[in-house]
């Protein structure tokens, strides 16, 4: 191996071992970034992964209803029954935590207390109204007064349910009506028959209708992919835009140890070994192209398992991080070779790549119109995040990515060779030569 590369290497590797052993720099470039798309996980993570955010509403029920004398056109079944059997129903599960007591009292103590946000006092009377020409039953529903959108659900759900039974007293009228015009007798049984076939109906259809049937339509629900879910979308932007931002952090990090061996006299010692400019240079660049390597799959890896981020295929990805390894590392010898001294580091890390980092990827996690992205272009982070946005989208290998990659491969070549030429100019005293 030429012995100019072999330095190179040992220089990369010392500075890889050095970062390595700085806690700053692993809190730095890879603590931040989690924690803050930690924190907006958590905010907005339950509806990423489709998860119910609206707790269960608690619900007693009393059920007071009993079968008229020889029975009703529901059989055995009271209206009551029915409407306790609804409530607990595994459709209503995942709404409704229903109980059902035997005592007003206990209901009205559990609301009172808060233990229970509806109590439903069901009559005795319920079933008796059913098939009753002019019969009126009243469903008491006592409520905590603190809470509306709980209580409101339950009446709703109470409302939607009986009104099948208040159809089959608008049959029965219709029913007595049209026979009584025609003087045909109507009698008990045949009431009750008519309601029983009628409450039949309204049960199968209400069930059609609840699995999205019905006599005209059908509705089919879809549900949404996890890359579909705005919610993950915005999680997965998120993650995407740190990523990008504090690879160009880690960088210019690495890149700075080029300024600080230049102040403790151990960056002129190598110039006397001798060891030539370009040598130095290179050994900085392979660092740090190194630390992002490891950085960036750190990220990858750890996002995948704790936020559930699908980041694509294994092509379009590796070209990604190619891409964002090389602009990254390539910019950070750029701007470290505009400061003469460490002290204005924090200017460079504070305004440089903070302004530049935010104003390159808030558009790609942000709601914003296209417009924003195509300003974003005007930063090299833009292009970065342009590639990786392109990436978890599910592009592929696109003539769109291969233009974004190629545009900061090509950018990186500038970056680098503007700030090797700065450094040799800069360093040329201390290697016994003009440049």
């Amino acid at each position: 191996m030429n012995r100019s590369y072999r330095t190179a290497i040992d220089l990369a590797l010392r500075d890889l071992l050095r970062t390595g052993r700085s806690m700053f720099a692993v809190m730095f470039a890879l603590v931040i970034p989690l924690t803050l798309v930690s924190v907006m996980y958590l905010a907005v993570g339950g509806l990423a992964r489709g998860e119910d955010t609206f707790p269960r509403v608690k619900v007693y029920v009393v059920d007071l209803d009993s079968l008229p004398a020889g029975g009703g056109p529901l059989g055995t079944m009271s209206v009551g029954s029915l409407v306790v059997d609804f409530l607990q129903s595994e459709e209503l599960a995942d709404l409704l935590d229903t109980a059902v007591v035997n005592d007003v009292a206990v209901a009205r103590t559990a609301v009172d207390s808060g233990d229970a946000a509806v109590a439903v006092i069901l009559p005795e009377d319920l079933s008796t109204a059913l098939y009753s020409l002019d019969g009126k039953a009243t469903v008491r529903v006592i409520q905590d007064p603190t809470l509306t959108i709980g209580p409101g659900i339950v009446r709703a759900i109470l409302v939607q349910f009986l009104d099948a039974f208040s159809g089959a007293q608008t049959m029965v009228r219709v029913l007595a009506q049209t026979l009584g015009g025609a003087d045909v007798p109507v009698s008990p049984e045949t009431i009750e028959a008519s309601v029983g076939r009628y409450v039949a109906w309204a049960q199968a259809t209400g069930a059609g209708l609840r699995n999205g049937e019905s006599a005209f339509a059908a509705i089919e629900p879809v549900q949404a992919d996890e890359e579909q879910n705005p919610m993950q979308g915005f999680v997965t932007g998120m993650m995407a835009a740190m990523l990008v931002v504090y690879a160009f952090y880690t960088g210019s990090a690495a890149a700075q140890s080029v300024l600080r061996e230049e102040e403790e006299g151990t960056l002129q010692r190598l110039f006397m070994a001798p060891i030539a400019i370009p040598t130095v240079v290179a050994g900085k660049v392979l660092a740090s192209a190194l630390t992002l390597l490891v950085q960036i799959t750190c990220l990858l890896v750890v996002s995948r398992l704790a936020f559930g981020i699908a980041w694509g295929a294994a092509l379009p990805v590796a070209l990604a991080i190619v891409a964002l390894v090389a602009l990254a590392a390539s910019f950070g010898i750029f701007v470290m070779s505009l400061v003469t001294h460490e002290n204005q580091v924090g200017v460079i890390y504070g305004a440089v790549m903070t302004l530049t980092g935010l104003f390159g990827t808030y558009a790609y996690f942000l709601p914003l119109p296209d417009a924003f992205r195509r300003w974003a272009l005007i930063v090299p982070q833009g292009w970065a995040m342009r590639s990786w946005d392109i990436v978890v989208r599910g592009g592929g290998l696109s003539g769109e990515l291969l233009l974004s990659v190629g545009v900061c491969v090509i950018l990186a070549g500038l970056f680098l060779v503007v700030g090797s030429v700065r450094f040799s100019r800069r360093f040329a005293k201390f290697a016994g030569r003009a440049v």
